[in-house]
């Protein structure tokens, strides 16, 4: 039993990277917050992204995967939609240079733009919705102890690699000049839209 648990956790750990690792809103503003709060960002927005995921898996876990899997084009509408609008934020920011005060960043909510991030991601739910639910489902299937583990191996994902991603941020900002700022930014922005216009694009063929 206990080798069946430990290897469904290393599984769940590795299915857990296929969504973290995928380049999305989460990490960019994980990169963006880890220029001006250092390592912290990363584990404080990947908070916000647990908090999500964790209603998501009481829903899946109560039957309701079935009831959103009918909306999945507009899932793809709506945060394609999101998606550029976060990519012309970005670049509208990138024209302002390296803000001058950094207090405000400081000060910033992570863990609200964790929450936010997450659910504005079309891939964070079409994830969700067909890998995400198949793990947990099958997990659920052996035992709450399978669903748990699932949960726990995913979560730790997450957590290692934002915090791994701004670990190695808030080391380098000290030597990040205000032009690699601004491009950092534009290119952000840019991946943002052309994620946006993929998943507008692929709603007509998913519907």
């Amino acid at each position: 039993m206990e080798y069946q648990i430990a290897e469904f956790f290393v599984l769940s750990f590795l299915v857990g990277l296929t969504g973290c690792l995928t380049p999305g809103p989460t990490l960019i503003v994980t990169i963006e917050l880890s220029l001006f709060r250092g390592w912290q960002a990363g584990p404080l927005v990947t908070v916000g992204h647990i908090l999500t995921e964790g209603i998501i898996a009481i829903a899946i876990t109560f039957g309701f995967s079935y009831f959103f899997s009918g909306y999945t084009a507009y899932v793809s509408y709506i945060g394609g939609v999101a998606l550029i609008l976060f990519g012309i934020l970005t670049l509208k920011s990138s024209t302002k240079g390296m803000p001058q005060n950094t207090e405000n960043i400081r000060n910033s909510r992570p863990i609200y733009a964790g929450f936010v991030t997450a659910v504005s991601n079309p891939f964070f739910w079409f994830w969700w919705m067909t890998i995400g639910a198949g793990f947990l489902l099958d997990g659920l299937a052996s035992g709450i102890i399978f669903g748990i583990t699932f949960m726990t191996g995913h979560w730790l994902a997450d957590i290692e690699w934002f915090t791994f991603v701004s670990v190695g941020i808030g080391k380098g900002k000290n030597i990040i000049s205000e032009r690699i700022y601004m491009m950092v930014l534009v290119g952000c922005g840019l991946f943002l839209i052309l994620f946006g216009l993929f998943f507008l694009i692929t709603g007509n063929q998913i519907r």
